[in-house]
């Protein structure tokens, strides 16, 4: 099934979720992916980065079969992030995702919980939801990370490439829980990361974009290389780390079968225009 047959055409609303716009989760470091400029100059790394404070030879390399816990917004960087760490013969045991505190949509990407279930079902784990506040936000992953390792997780795997708060606040949190923080994208050149999700079979769509940035027309757009090459003929970055666009992963490798979606409303919040995705089928949908 193609990713624009599941999404089809049409325009329910993201509403309260775009409330904070674009905010990373990791809100307590106080910086957002607008927040920065340029990335980092990358740097030769091996695949996954234990210690990204400190890349040196001692900084130890997980061993093969290390059980891992994933963040996971639903979007392209969770997923690339953990398709490097299982071609890594790493093991995964759950996904994990932080939604607002009433559990109506995911506060990173403002999804529906039965879109991140039904990516979790096609990868056959389990979902670990954390609902939270912003302010009770930290408290709470710490927890779900916690339960992870109850699980048998030894470690958490992120997706982000080069903003340096994230990467201090997820080592900060993965100690509190105990689990060593992994970033297998870490100081990659961002279009060289776009150019291999592509090519590795991810089928992704746009489910976000900012205004005065990228066009409202864009949504619902399967990320492929005629998009990318249209959202930097806008002057915008190709994945996106400077605030420009989320996307939501509909197929790829591991998964079962699939993702079936069909859009709803499109709504404005501030400056961003969100995409509302359901289930097809309805299964497991939520108003």
């Amino acid at each position: 099934m193609s990713p624009d047959r599941a999404i089809g055409s049409g325009l329910s609303a993201l509403a309260s979720s775009w409330a904070r716009p674009f905010r990373s989760i990791h809100h307590r470091t106080g910086q957002c992916k607008t927040g920065i400029g340029k990335s980092l100059e990358p740097k030769a790394q091996s695949p996954l980065h234990t210690n990204p404070t400190a890349r040196s030879e001692s900084s130890p390399t997980p061993a093969p079969g290390t059980p891992f816990i994933c963040s996971w917004s639903g979007g392209k960087d969770s997923a690339l992030a953990f398709h490097r760490a299982v071609k890594a013969d790493l093991r995964p045991v759950a996904l994990l995702t932080m939604f607002k505190e009433d559990g109506a949509r995911s506060r990173s990407h403002g999804l529906r919980p039965e879109i991140l279930a039904e990516q979790a079902r096609a990868l056959g784990l389990p979902l670990i939801q954390g609902h939270a506040t912003w302010e009770g936000y930290e408290a709470v992953f710490i927890q779900k990370l916690g339960e992870a390792k109850a699980l048998g997780a030894e470690a958490a795997v992120f997706g982000d490439i080069d903003l340096q708060p994230h990467r201090e606040w997820e080592e900060k949190v993965c100690a509190a829980a105990g689990l060593t923080p992994l970033l297998p994208l870490w100081l990659e050149p961002r279009r060289k990361l776009v150019d291999e999700l592509l090519r590795e079979g991810f089928k992704a769509c746009l489910v976000a974009v900012r205004e005065g940035r990228l066009p409202m027309a864009f949504l619902g757009r399967t990320l492929d290389a005629a998009l990318v090459g249209a959202i930097e003929a806008h002057g915008c970055d190709a994945c996106g780390e400077e605030g420009e666009y989320h996307s939501v992963v509909l197929d790829g490798p591991g998964f079962a079968a699939a993702l079936d979606l069909t859009p709803g409303e499109i709504t404005r919040v501030q400056d961003v225009w969100g995409l509302d995705l359901r289930n097809r089928s309805g299964a497991g949908a939520s108003p």
